[in-house]
C-alpha cells in the first residue's frame, strides 16, 4: 500500500500549501485510526503488529533518531484525527502512530503500563515510543507513575 506522503514544509510555504499538508496528514492519520480501531474492535490485534511489522520492513524501518519534525507531524496527525473517531483510546492511537511511523521508515514501540498508585480499578494505558521518547501517551512525569507490563507469552 502507497503511503501518501504530504510534502515537506519550508519556511517560504504559503498559508495554503501548509493548509493542504495538515488536511493530508489529518486525513490519512484519520483514515489510519478508523483502521485501527476496527480492527481492535474484531480482536485483531495480532494482525496488526503483524502489518505494522511488515511496513517496517518494506521501508527498512531505523531505529535510529527521526526527524523531529516526522515526530510531531505523527504525534499531532493522530492526537487530532482521534478525536473525531468514537472510542479512539490511547491504545488505538498508539498502534495508529506505530503504523505512520512504520510508513515513514521509523520504528516505534508500543508500551502498555499500569498505574503505579492504582486505585480500586484495573486501568491500563498504552505509550508510543521512538528511541526512549514518548510521542503519544503523555508526559515523561506521567509516564514515571506507572508500571510496565509484557503480554504473556504463548
Amino acid at each position: 500500500m502507497a503511503y501518501l506522503n504530504a510534502p515537506k514544509l519550508s519556511g517560504t510555504d504559503t498559508k495554503k500549501q501548509r493548509q493542504v499538508r495538515r488536511f493530508t496528514l489529518l486525513s490519512v492519520a484519520l483514515y489510519r485510526i478508523a483502521y485501527v480501531r476496527l480492527m481492535l474492535s474484531l480482536r485483531q490485534v495480532d494482525r496488526l503488529k503483524r502489518q505494522i511489522k511488515q511496513i517496517q520492513i518494506a521501508n527498512k524501518a531505523q531505529d535510529t533518531n527521526a526527524d523531529i519534525a516526522d515526530l510531531r507531524e505523527v504525534a499531532w496527525s493522530v492526537s487530532a484525527a482521534s478525536r473525531l473517531v468514537p472510542r479512539a483510546t490511547c491504545l488505538t492511537q498508539a498502534m495508529s502512530g506505530a503504523w505512520l511511523m512504520a510508513q515513514r521508515g521509523w520504528i516505534s514501540e508500543v508500551r502498555l503500563t499500569i498505574p503505579t498508585h492504582a486505585a480500586k480499578q484495573f486501568a491500563p494505558h498504552a505509550w508510543l515510543f521512538h528511541d526512549q521518547m514518548i510521542l503519544l501517551g503523555g508526559t515523561p512525569e506521567e509516564f514515571a507513575q506507572h508500571s510496565q507490563f509484557d503480554a504473556p507469552t504463548e
